[in-house]
């Protein structure tokens, strides 16, 4: 049985934040984030669906200062104490939604967004068309002219897809032929401390029958693959 990830996301921000602190530990994402971004000094970047500021802060010591939106208060308010113990100066964290973004026209050199529209479109299916075309103008209205986005999901976990699922690959092909985005795919596997903190957190997040495989298998390291879709979105027109 799968996780209700709204309750998930409201209520246990902490017990989230160690999930993703083992994702990736050979760092490949920063990296991958460092060449499609070609992060810099000058940037503003806005970061969707910031849940906890992972992506905020891997990539705040580069660019010139990151907006974390995010719509959940206990993921901002971990956000928070995670800025003040790492005395990062460069990110504010802000309440919004993708599709209302709260910030001025213009504004963003480039907008990332980290394993939160993958949920944002399970959570409007089969609608999701409206939702994503909603998205869509937010992003262009407050991006600045030649400003680009990366876009953060996953490519499977344990089991890694040589093709998404069906329904998955609807929101994935309007990335790539709708929004003209590329594809770059990356190995972001986990590292627990433990086997049980691996079933312990496994299940947390993946639900018991992932849990119950990570058991069976009997190592502390999960296979994760992520892909990156990015470039500008000018392709795009409204509806």
């Amino acid at each position: 049985m799968l996780p209700d990830y709204d309750l998930l996301f409201a209520d246990q921000a902490e017990k989230y934040d160690r999930f993703i602190a083992a994702e990736d530990y050979e760092g490949n994402l920063l990296q991958a984030l460092r060449r499609i971004g070609r992060l810099n000094r000058e940037q503003a970047v806005a970061d969707l669906g910031t849940g906890t500021g992972r992506i905020a802060f891997l990539v705040a010591p580069i660019v010139r200062h990151v907006y974390g939106i995010e719509p959940v208060g206990g993921m901002r308010s971990l956000a928070e104490s995670k800025k003040q113990k790492l005395g990062v100066k460069n990110v504010d964290f802000l309440p919004g939604e993708h599709r209302d973004i709260p910030l001025p026209d213009h504004s963003i050199d480039l907008i990332t967004e980290g394993w939160a529209f993958l949920h944002a479109f399970s959570c409007t299916y089969p609608e999701w068309r409206t939702e994503f075309d909603a998205i869509a103008r937010e992003t262009k209205r407050i991006l600045r002219p030649g400003g680009a986005v990366i876009y953060v999901e996953t490519m499977g976990s344990l089991h890694l897809w040589d093709e998404p699922p069906a329904r998955t690959a609807l929101l994935y092909d309007y990335f790539e032929k709708e929004l003209g985005l590329s594809k770059t795919v990356i190995r972001t596997d986990y590292k627990f401390a433990s086997i049980e903190d691996a079933v312990d957190l496994g299940t947390f997040f993946f639900g018991d029958e992932v849990g119950g495989e990570i058991r069976q298998i009997g190592e502390a390291t999960v296979p994760e693959a992520t892909a990156l879709w990015h470039g500008r979105i000018e392709r795009w027109r409204k509806r």
